[in-house]
């Protein structure tokens, strides 16, 4: 028998689909998901590590709400903060390192008919990799003054790499007021090529890494936009499996 709390996760989502044709939909059968979840941990010493806040709920939701709608569906998580009985039922490939997220991206991305890369990428790592000794804590800055650089876009070697017919969705953590938000998050789908943005202003309440909720703006490649009130994670990730499921070839 599952989890309860993974019973009690499938109850939600199906009381959120409102209707029983929709409670018994399976609109993603025969279709495959990759996504990505959680945040990636660069290490800098046997003690140290660069990462960020994200609890890779919005990713996990995004990778049930797709299972339970008839998708074969991959995930690919750096270290997550949630019940280990979310993640039954989906193909986990849990990693630590960009580079290793790169990697398990590069494995499973070919026969994929979308890719959600939600995972939040850590920025900067130590070019080289971690130190293999602890610097004391006055020594460290010196010792790490000039050897970050930036960790490859994993989104964009997506866009790169895609075939024919692949529905990329991508996920933009933005702070700042909405117009300048908003300018940002153009700029990335133009830059990162691809379908779908979804553009999260985390310093806002119910927006940000660690939160049950999400809202935010959905823009498209054919320049149409839509703002997502705050909402919970598992039904914005229906959502979004809606659009991603309208720019599908057929079967």
């Amino acid at each position: 028998m599952a989890d309860p709390a993974l019973i009690q996760l499938a109850v939600v989502h199906a009381l959120q689909q409102g209707s029983q044709e929709r409670q018994l939909r399976r609109d993603w059968s025969g279709r495959s998901l990759l996504v990505t979840a959680g945040p990636t941990v660069e290490a800098l010493d046997p003690a140290r590590i660069m990462s960020n806040r994200s609890s890779g709920r919005m990713g996990v939701m995004l990778a049930q709400a797709a299972r339970w709608r008839g998708a074969r569906v991959e995930m690919i998580h750096g270290p997550l903060q949630l019940p280990d009985a979310w993640l039954e039922g989906v193909s986990c490939h849990p990693v630590e390192s960009a580079q290793e997220m790169e990697t398990a991206l590069i494995d499973l991305q070919p026969d994929m008919d979308a890719v959600a890369m939600a995972a939040a990428v850590a920025d900067l790592r130590r070019r080289g990799g971690a130190l293999a000794e602890k610097p004391a804590k006055a020594a460290l800055a010196s010792v790490l003054s000039g050897e970050m650089e930036p960790v490859p876009d994993l989104l964009v070697g997506l866009a790169e790499r895609r075939p024919p017919g692949q529905v990329l969705l991508g996920f933009a953590a933005l702070s700042g007021q909405a117009d300048s938000l908003l300018e940002r998050a153009r700029h990335k789908l133009v830059a990162k090529q691809c379908d779908f943005l979804f553009a999260n202003p985390i310093d806002q309440p119910n927006q940000g890494f660690g939160s049950q909720r999400n809202g935010g703006w959905l823009l498209r490649r054919n320049g149409t936009e839509d703002q997502f009130l705050p909402q919970c994670k598992l039904e914005l990730a229906n959502r979004l499996l809606d659009e991603i499921a309208l720019q599908l070839p057929a079967l």
